[in-house]
């Protein structure tokens, strides 16, 4: 299951991403709201008891990283700051390497 979880946050975490590449500014709201859904679901394996410590503490991180990436672009469009520039932080929070090791530790963890 704790794969299952981070394989699909991070192919949310991917789709923004190429949200972002594909459609541009355009693709804002989507990656947004897949962004949001990754961080939802990261939620719950940061209070899972029954995961290891190093995969809880990976998924804190990364809903940390990702949420602040969200909050940073709606203040920069709540100021007024160019969709370009707010395409360009929500897709630095789609970069996904460091979910990828987390999941490569899930899946290490798992077969512990």
């Amino acid at each position: 299951m704790r794969c299952d979880l981070l394989k699909a946050t991070a192919a949310d975490v991917d789709a923004a991403r190429r949200e972002i590449e594909v459609c541009g500014e355009t693709g804002i709201p989507a990656a947004r709201a897949l962004i949001e859904r990754a961080i939802v679901a990261l939620a719950s394996a940061t209070g899972d008891g029954d995961l290891p410590t190093s995969v809880r503490d990976a998924a804190l991180r990364l809903r940390v990283v990702l949420a602040s990436h969200v909050l940073a672009a709606d203040d920069l469009e709540a100021v007024g700051i160019a969709k370009a520039t707010v395409a360009s932080v929500l897709s630095r929070a789609a970069d996904s390497s460091e979910l990828d090791a987390a999941i490569r530790n899930a899946v290490v963890s798992n077969r512990s």
